[in-house]
């Protein structure tokens, strides 16, 4: 049996500046990717929460975006540690990949993860993408953190460098990925949600449209706002993409 990597899916939905992905993706193992609808977030949702469809047209433009290179994304219901237990008996895992999330349960979750991973002497490797500076990067001199924000952001700009949003270019390490046979994407349909369909607006992030974002996005009649939010929230679109694409530009996003 081939050894393999594993790369967990969470809030970075996407294939291109992924860093967690990208280091997966340049450990010299081949790189299988997955998705876990972990049922203790899933169970508290209404059964017609209209984040759900967001969700399942992401993970099947990511299934999508896997098939040329003969791969696909692995999607699986439950508990994530129940769910690895079975992968780490069914494949020769040599390590575990994801992004951190920074939300307390999501905390808990992983760190009960890496648990069952060490415990196999498996090696968890995590990364930093959802967010430009780890929360213990930005703290006043005494070491403590601010709680006020002015200071915060003068402290965030003084440690900024263009360093920090260089692109993790994961999509052209794509020949990677592990081949696997064609599997049922789960879709929050097959869970029991119901997806009307909705119109989602892609990030507007062009030059002229950040240019008078400050002032355009406070009146609702005008297409004024970026329409990142979402993306941002799933990680449709990496933070070091649109500070790329707009720092030079307006710092109303720093």
């Amino acid at each position: 049996m081939n050894e393999i990597v594993l790369f967990w899916f969470r809030r970075d939905l996407r294939l291109e500046d992924n860093a967690g992905l990208w280091h997966a993706l340049s450990s010299g193992y081949k790189v299988l990717p997955l998705f876990i609808y972990d049922k203790d977030i899933l169970d508290r949702l209404e059964k017609d929460d209209p984040r759900m469809y967001f969700l399942g047209k992401t993970l099947r433009r990511i299934d999508l975006g896997l098939r040329p290179v003969n791969s696909s994304l692995l999607t699986f219901y439950g508990s994530p540690v129940e769910v690895f237990k079975i992968l780490i008996a069914k494949y020769v895992v040599k390590g575990l990949y994801f992004n951190r999330d920074y939300e307390p349960e999501a905390i808990r979750r992983d760190e009960t993860v890496k648990r069952l991973f060490e415990s196999s002497g498996i090696p968890v490797l995590s990364y930093c993408d959802q967010v430009i500076f780890e929360k213990s990067d930005i703290i006043k001199n005494d070491g403590t953190p601010y709680t006020v924000f002015t200071p915060y952001r003068r402290k965030w700009l003084s440690l900024f460098s263009r360093e920090k949003i260089k692109p993790f270019p994961s999509e052209s390490l794509k020949n990677n990925f592990a081949a696997s046979d064609r599997s049922d994407l789960i879709m929050p349909e097959h869970l029991g949600y119901r997806c009307p369909e909705f119109k989602v607006n892609d990030p507007v992030l062009d030059e002229e449209h950040i240019r008078h974002y400050e002032k355009a996005r406070d009146y609702p009649a005008q297409n004024g706002t970026s329409f990142a939010g979402p993306h941002l929230r799933f990680g449709t679109i990496s933070v070091r993409e649109v500070f790329r694409r707009t720092i030079d530009v307006s710092q109303v996003f720093v």
